[in-house]
This record gives structure tokens, sequence and C-alpha cells, in this order.
């Protein structure tokens, strides 16, 4: 899906960044899916935008990107941001704040040496066309402020982009103790065999049967135990499954206002060796989703971390020599270092931060119920670096 927001009072709504946290400053929306009362500015850059897109696509007979109020609602608290864009566990809940049922995957912001509206949608045209091409159903979102610097004219830019291959139903973004919902919604043209998996707030794995055809619908349950629900609906498309939505419900408690900020890299690498290796801070993260829901926590252990670090270093250099998937004997290498286990359960994370993989493993249902299993007594932790940490549970 592609959003942008774009208008001369781009930033109203802007968020900001407080005490390590940053919070919107508009409601957050009470259902997932499209709001018909939450709408893009008809005006300024985006409406440039919309218009060129529109004209493009029916010229080559493709899919119309659409502006998307939710997006633009995103990109005008985005303004708000400073120095680099996001980490995915902050776009992932500023996606969930404002009902989008998938994390944006594209972000940008910048600034452009112009407050002409028409120029600053002629520069946007290409990137969301360009998006376009491997959309499904791509929708756009911008937001546009002028910035103060003496006689150059400046304009703040945020440009949001994403697809959108399934439609849902509004659902509802919180739960009241022992209630349900109906989960229902369409694939896009082309896809087939829905497939939902979630986990409820202790964790358990459930995959209700959708049927084989583009609509679908099923019964979610809050029940008495308070906590968070991860929803995830998969879809095939010329033969290959995908992760077409994924976002969390609140059973019995309220979803989260603001979200906390991983320390800057440089405040990282100033602290030294006295900093917390990331390895354990996912560790802490980990447990402490375990604790809120009155499971027992993991205890850490160096030989299981070892074989973590093994799989590591072998994905890594599969993915240098450009081979395929890394086949790893993972029980075999435990029983070597005479750790014996009748469950063994690993989550692999590429991300950038601890709180990155953590929500990466949040996400997905499977990757929950991975971690929050009763089953599941000892845990190691190995980032591959450089370039990208990489867990393995």
């Amino acid at each position: 899906m592609l959003t942008a927001c774009a208008g001369a009072g781009g930033g109203k709504g802007a968020g900001e960044v407080t005490e390590g946290k940053f919070e919107p400053h508009r409601p957050a929306a009470a259902n997932y899916g499209v709001d018909p009362a939450v709408t893009c500015p008809r005006t300024g850059a985006v409406n440039v935008v919309a218009t060129d897109v529109e004209t493009r696509a029916k010229q080559n007979h493709q899919t119309v990107p659409l502006p998307d109020g939710r997006l633009c609602a995103m990109a005008d608290t985005l303004m708000g941001w400073k120095g680099a864009a996001p980490d995915e566990h902050v776009i992932a809940f500023l996606s969930n704040y404002f009902g989008l049922t998938a994390s944006v995957p594209s972000v940008l912001i910048t600034t452009i040496d112009t407050n002409d509206q028409n120029l600053i949608g002629s520069r946007l045209v290409d990137p969301v066309w360009k998006f376009s091409q491997t959309a499904v159903q791509p929708h756009f979102g911008v937001a546009v402020q002028k910035m103060s610097s003496g006689r150059t004219e400046l304009s703040k830019i945020v440009l949001l982009m994403q697809d959108a291959p399934v439609e849902i139903q509004p659902f509802p973004r919180k739960l009241a103790p022992n209630s349900q919902a109906n989960l229902s919604g369409k694939l896009a043209q082309g896809a087939q065999n829905p497939k939902l998996y979630l986990t409820d707030p202790a964790g358990h794995l459930e995959n209700p049967a959708l049927g084989s055809g583009p609509e679908f619908q099923s019964e979610i349950r809050c029940a008495d135990k308070p906590g968070t629900i991860r929803i995830e609906l998969r879809g095939e498309r010329s033969g290959a499954e995908n992760i077409l939505a994924s976002f969390p419900v609140a059973c019995g408690t309220d979803q989260p206002t603001a979200i906390a900020l991983a320390p800057p890299a440089t405040a990282v690498a100033a602290a030294g060796a006295g900093s917390q290796p990331p390895e354990r801070r996912l560790f802490e993260l980990i447990n402490a989703e375990r604790t809120k829901a009155a499971l027992p926590p993991l205890e850490w252990d160096d030989g299981v971390a070892g074989i973590a670090q093994s799989i590591s270093d072998a994905r890594r250099d599969q993915m240098k020599s450009g081979g395929g998937q890394v086949n790893v004997d993972i029980v075999g290498q435990l029983k070597s270092q005479g750790i014996q286990s009748p469950v063994v359960l690993t989550n692999p994370a590429a991300a950038r931060s601890p709180e990155e993989a953590q929500e990466r493993f949040a996400s997905s249902p499977v990757h929950r119920a991975n971690y929050m299993s009763t089953e599941v007594t000892h845990v190691g932790i190995e980032p591959r670096r450089p370039p990208i940490p990489r867990g393995s549970q």
C-alpha cells in the first residue's frame, strides 16, 4: 500500500519525542481497516501525486495507486520525528496505532528546497509510481511542512508507501474480556487459500480453517486473561505464500499510546564495555513478555548461545556465497555439546536493534508461540556482526 499526506497544514498533528518515547498527538484508530472519516487533503502536493499516478496507471492499464487517510495521518505524525528514519519497531507501533493491518515498509523523510506544492508533488510522483510497479494494490500518503531557513525555501516531506493485498473489514483494536469479534475480509484478485495464525495472550498458537476462496471470516475470542492477541493472515499468489497482514489486538487491556525508543548507536558505542550486549537486551525483552503473561522466565544457556552463533555464521557465509537456504542439524550440534532436550525451537531475525528483533518475533504468531512455549526452559541468543544483528532462540 502507498500512502501520502500533503498540504500547507502538514505537521499540525506531529508527534513528539519526550523522555525517551515517541508519542503521537493525533487520536488512535478505534479499528483496523479503512476509516472513511480519516482522509488525505484534497489539495496541495498529495493531490498532484494522486492525479499524476492515476493518469499513468490508466494509460498503462495498471492498478491506480490510492491516497490513504491513515497513512496521511501517520505521515503527519512523523513530522515530529528528528534525525534518521525510525526503526522498524517504531514504524510498527505507528502502523498499528493508525489502524493499518501491516507495518508500512517504505518510509521516506527528507527536505526539499521549495515550498511550491506543485513542485513537491511532481518530485514525489516517480517514487510512488516505481513502488506501485511491484504492488498488488498500492496506497500512498504524504505530509508536507514548511521550514524556516533564512531566505531559502525548505519543506520537510514524509512519504509513506504500502501494498494492500487484502481488504479487512473494520475490526476493533481492543476487545473486552470474555468477548469476541468477527474478522472478515477479501484477498486481492489473483490470491487464494487464506491462512490465519494467531496467538492468545499466553502465546498459545491457533490456526483456524478459512477455506480456499478469496473471502474469509473467523471469530476472534478474548478470554478472561488480559494481554495481547497477535494475528497474522497469509495468502497464496502465483504459487507462493506471503504474509498479507500482521497486527496486535488488545485483550482486556489497552493498546500502547507511545513507543519507547532504543538508545542511539552513538550513545551505545560511547558507553563502551559497560553497555548491555544486544543479546542480553533481547533476552530481557523476551522474558518481560513471558513474565507479563504469568509464565516462568527462560534461563540463559551459554551452550545454546554458542549453537546460535554457529547457525548465524553459517547463514552469513551462505549469504556471502549467494547460496540457498542453510540446513543446520541443530539437534546434532546440541548433542555434541552435551545438551539433551526433547524440544528445540529456533527463531531467526534480521534487525538493527534488540527492540526491532523482538518486534519481528512478537509480530509472528509462530515465532511468538516458540518463545512463549511452556515446554521451553532455556535460551541462547547470539547476534551476527556485522552488518545486521541476527538472533536465534
